[in-house]
């Protein structure tokens, strides 16, 4: 209910047909709230609505869909065929470019009869590219890795400290024992 309601919204009051003298369509361009900001690589979800004001009978359109950025570099364009008969609504996915840069841009569609090109409307919206936010999952497998590194670090050099306190101990007696063994050995007179 909320897309046709967004688009006869469209459809009547955001944009107006785009054409040449004997225009018969009229056509709605929505993005949802969940799409005006989108990354590289992801996708864009676009809702068209388009109605046939002369409704004499079902026209076949041709919609042409661009994404440019504001100073007009094409980014991405697809092409489809619809049926329209009075008036239709339809969900369209794009699909961005990964190397597209952050920044504000416009997504058009231009529709025009398959018959009777001379027929046509554009409609169009803008929506913002964000810089892709980094990956939560590897960024705390990171910080993990580096506690766990300062962990076993720390551990090993417990380890290594006890192993030379302990061996001084031993190397100390054994020290000690060799002295008192020839000091016995001098006095007995061996």
């Amino acid at each position: 209910m909320r897309f046709f309601l967004t688009a006869l919204v469209c459809l009547f009051l955001s944009v107006p047909a785009l054409a040449a003298g004997n225009t018969t369509l009229n056509v709605g361009l929505n993005i949802p709230k969940n799409y005006e900001k989108v990354y590289p690589g992801g996708e864009l979800v676009v809702e068209l609505a388009i109605m046939n004001l002369a409704a004499e009978k079902r026209v076949d359109v041709v919609v042409d869909y661009s994404v440019k950025s504001q100073d007009g570099a094409a980014v991405s364009s697809e092409k489809e065929t619809l049926a329209v008969e009075t008036k239709a609504s339809f969900v369209k996915t794009l699909r961005i470019p990964p190397e597209a840069k952050p920044g504000k841009y416009v997504v058009s569609a231009f529709v025009r009869e398959v018959i009777e090109s001379d027929r046509h409307a554009t409609a169009s919206a803008s929506f913002e590219i964000a810089e892709k936010p980094k990956d939560l999952a590897s960024t705390a497998v990171s910080q993990l890795q580096k506690h766990v590194l300062w962990i076993v670090s720390a551990v090993l050099a417990l380890v290594l400290l006890f192993l030379v306190y302990r061996s001084r101990r031993r190397i100390g007696g054994f020290f000690l024992k060799n002295k008192v063994h020839s000091i016995v050995r001098e006095r007995l007179g061996r």
